[in-house]
């Protein structure tokens, strides 16, 4: 929803390059995840709704995330439910600031 709309194409000339953004960020990622020889599986998704087995992630990190979700408290929900028991959210030491 975009309160301030003054042309009724802004939304959808937003929406199309964020879209565009999002695909070009994705294969830039995998790009580098590849080139440097990384061990990692990408998905994407949704905070609200991971794509991930409860207690699948021994790190998770969230940086500048929670302000952009619709719902961060079911964000906050899911991230807590995909950390393994004792994980900390921000990939710290496990004995920083258990869940």
């Amino acid at each position: 929803m975009d309160a301030a709309v003054g042309v009724v194409t802004e939304p959808v000339v937003a929406a199309e390059t964020y879209a565009r953004w999002r695909a070009s960020t994705l294969g830039a990622v995998t790009e580098r995840v590849e080139t440097r020889g990384v061990d990692v599986t990408l998905r994407q998704g949704r905070a609200e709704q991971l794509p991930f087995d409860d207690a699948s992630c021994d790190v998770v990190l969230a940086a500048t995330v929670l302000c952009f979700v619709p719902d961060a408290e079911v964000a906050i929900r899911e991230l807590a439910r995909v950390l393994e028991p004792g994980a900390c959210p921000d990939g710290g030491p496990r004995r920083s600031r258990p869940i």
